[in-house]
């Protein structure tokens, strides 16, 4: 969580948590094992779901200048991340998934819709993801699964 909260690096991580390669090495078998999905899972159905409406957005994560080994403030391609969130009515994360950084958001949208089966009655997106390609997913979801709204 420190990680994460501060956006450091690994190896500047405190001593008191342990050595960071050792915390590092459990993290990603966390992650290869699926621990933390299952774990955002059970804090979903804990919290009680919200299925008035679901909402997808995405973000882009540019690496740390550091870690380009370029200037500071200056862009390199391929090392940018798109993150795409899928929450419920009241803002709980419901999945994520993870695209190229110069994938259209459309490429995010199908593993997002597809990951949750549950029924709702509303899909807020923004424009990008507003494509003749989600619609059709969207029409080919069995019946009453969901309404698109466009906002």
């Amino acid at each position: 969580m420190w990680i994460a909260r501060t956006g450091s690096q690994w190896r500047h991580l405190p001593d008191e948590y342990g050595k960071w390669n050792s915390v590092f090495r459990r993290y990603r078998r966390w992650v290869e094992t699926g621990v933390f999905d299952a774990m955002l899972e059970t804090l979903a159905e804990m919290a009680g779901r919200d299925r008035t409406a679901d909402m997808i957005d995405s973000t882009v994560v540019r690496a740390h200048h550091c870690a380009v080994g370029i200037k500071r403030g200056l862009s390199k391609p391929g090392f940018t991340t798109t993150l795409h969130a899928r929450c419920d009515a009241k803002g709980r994360p419901l999945g994520f998934v993870l695209t190229p950084g110069q994938a259209h958001d459309v490429q995010g949208f199908g593993p997002l819709f597809r990951m949750i089966a549950d029924r709702v009655h509303a899909l807020l997106a923004d424009r990008g993801y507003d494509a003749d390609a989600i619609r059709a997913e969207i029409a080919l979801a069995p019946d009453d699964e969901t309404s698109a709204r466009a906002d």
